[in-house]
């Protein structure tokens, strides 16, 4: 079936929606400051640059972006459970690493 369909209706499925774009071009400066930081504390800044520019890509793609979608997530579940009048977790829950020693 899209083998047959002209290459200009397929680019529509392709296209960024355009708050896509613009986080993405609010978000360039920010991310650049970070990952300059990220450079500055690693061991490869003068010997090897470019192995040190891409750690510290690597690292905050990894970690940032991974703790970005489980924060979003917990907002969202929060959210969700504060309008639905159900809580996130059980009362009496003991969240590890976050409750009082047990």
């Amino acid at each position: 079936a899209f083998s047959r369909l002209p290459l200009g209706c397929l680019s529509a499925f392709s296209r960024r929606s355009p708050s896509a774009v613009s986080f993405g071009g609010s978000s360039a400066v920010p991310r650049r400051r970070v990952i300059k930081r990220l450079q500055a504390s690693l061991p490869f800044g003068e010997t090897r640059p470019k192995l040190n520019r891409t750690l510290a890509i690597l690292l905050f793609s990894v970690f940032g972006n991974t703790f970005c979608t489980l924060a979003l997530i917990a907002a969202g579940v929060w959210v969700a459970g504060l309008l639905a009048g159900v809580p996130a977790l059980p009362p009496g829950a003991r969240v590890p690493f976050f409750g009082p020693p047990a």
